[in-house]
């Protein structure tokens, strides 16, 4: 490694990324499902939480209703500090299940 010529100003940090992936590049989806498995209705509200018990800063969103907007959801990923660029489409919509689908369009982190 070889450190860049600074240009007048220090450097304070460096940030190193790599790929081992063939699909390094595209967008990642993930799908989300919450549901009854009772076929009861869905009701209230749920967060998602970006990060691990292990990781130094896990975030979660703010609470979300269950029957929010695909741009609701949208809103409250991209609220997270460490996501960006997350767009939401509704996959399922029923009385007792909810299927999203999320695109991840930027790096993480």
């Amino acid at each position: 490694f070889t450190e860049p010529i600074s240009n007048g100003s220090n450097i304070l940090s460096y940030k190193f990324e790599w790929a081992a992936s063939s699909s390094f590049g595209e967008p990642a989806e993930v799908r989300l499902r919450v549901f009854c498995s009772d076929n009861s209705e869905l009701l209230g509200n749920f967060r998602l939480v970006y990060g691990s018990d292990d990781a130094p800063f896990p975030e979660s969103t703010i609470p979300i209703e269950i029957r929010c907007t695909s741009d609701d959801l949208s809103q409250a990923l991209n609220g997270l500090k460490l996501l960006q660029g997350i767009n939401v489409t509704d996959v399922v919509e029923s009385l007792s299940s909810r299927e999203w689908t999320i695109t991840f369009v930027h790096d993480v982190g």
